[in-house]
């Protein structure tokens, strides 16, 4: 990838605090940024610097729906 160490999604709800399906969701809803590896059943990878973004700043803001 990049050089920025990257997160399983498990990895990032523990870091988080929060259920993995509660993870998938705001990856989903672009609460939180995540890359899709091929599909679904590969899982999401989520930088680490997102996590750290989410602890200080809190989730993204939802797109509004057009």
């Amino acid at each position: 990838m990049d050089g920025e160490r990257y997160l399983t999604a498990e990895e990032a709800a523990n870091i988080l605090g929060v259920n993995v399906q509660t993870l998938r969701k705001w990856l989903r809803d672009g609460e939180i940024k995540g890359t899709l590896l091929g599909s679904a059943r590969s899982g999401y990878r989520i930088a680490a610097s997102e996590v750290e973004y989410v602890l200080t700043h809190g989730k993204r803001k939802k797109a509004a729906a057009l």
